[in-house]
């Protein structure tokens, strides 16, 4: 696994972290955003990730609070 991929992985873990804490409907939305440009970050380089980013956390959807 290369350096990027990794820091990429720890990105997508602190993310998923910020989003079962938030209860803050905007940031919750930039942490969906930022989830799902990690999501393609790790496709274009050829990872093994899901085909709908929502089914990587936990099945939760876009617009979903909490």
């Amino acid at each position: 696994m290369s350096e990027e991929v990794k820091l990429l992985r720890e990105i997508q873990e602190k993310i998923s972290e910020l989003l079962e804490i938030t209860d803050t409907p905007a940031l919750f939305q930039c942490y969906k955003t930022a989830e799902m440009n990690i999501h393609w970050a790790l496709w274009v380089q050829g990872e093994d990730v899901e085909i709908m980013p929502e089914l990587e956390n936990k099945g939760s959807q876009v617009f979903e609070i909490g």
